[in-house]
């Protein structure tokens, strides 16, 4: 976690919590400034049609891979920015 909260304070993102919260870095990552539900998020992340939502297992699965997308994509374009 320590390292996860060191690479998204480089590329911009406020680190002060101790949950990483995709609503709270959606509006960062899409460069909008409204709040996002987790079927939004995983409109825009995934190629994927959700299965299940409001299921706790699925919505934790579900907002995984979002962050995961975005984090990645944030790391490409910090590496870009060099």
């Amino acid at each position: 976690f320590k390292n996860d909260k060191h690479f998204l304070a480089q590329i911009g993102c406020n680190t002060n919590k101790t949950v990483l919260d995709t609503q709270s870095y959606a509006p960062f990552f899409f460069k909008e400034n409204k709040i996002f539900g987790l079927k939004s998020i995983i409109d825009q992340t995934l190629d994927e049609e959700p299965q299940f939502l409001h299921n706790g297992g699925n919505d934790a699965h579900y907002t995984l891979k979002s962050l995961l997308v975005m984090a990645q994509a944030a790391w490409h374009i910090s590496q870009i920015m060099i």
